[in-house]
């Protein structure tokens, strides 16, 4: 896997702190996932340009906590 730096403002920092305690997952987890789900979004509209096309993705619904889904 990759490693990224990424700098955010406070704002941002508080949001992730909530988020992570609302669904028990590691800041870094929310991280990824919004990272992974923002670069699936932008190549949405252009697949074919797509350069992970075949190799599946991640999901919001990950986050859920558990029993949300059940």
């Amino acid at each position: 896997m990759s490693h990224i730096t990424v700098h955010i403002d406070s704002a941002t920092a508080e949001r992730l702190r909530v988020i992570s305690a609302v669904f028990d997952r590691p800041i870094e987890e929310i991280c990824c996932l919004s990272i992974a789900e923002s670069a699936h979004a932008y190549f949405e509209r252009q697949p074919d340009q797509d350069p992970a096309r075949n190799m599946g993705q991640l999901h919001a619904c990950l986050l859920a906590p558990v029993g949300v889904l059940a």
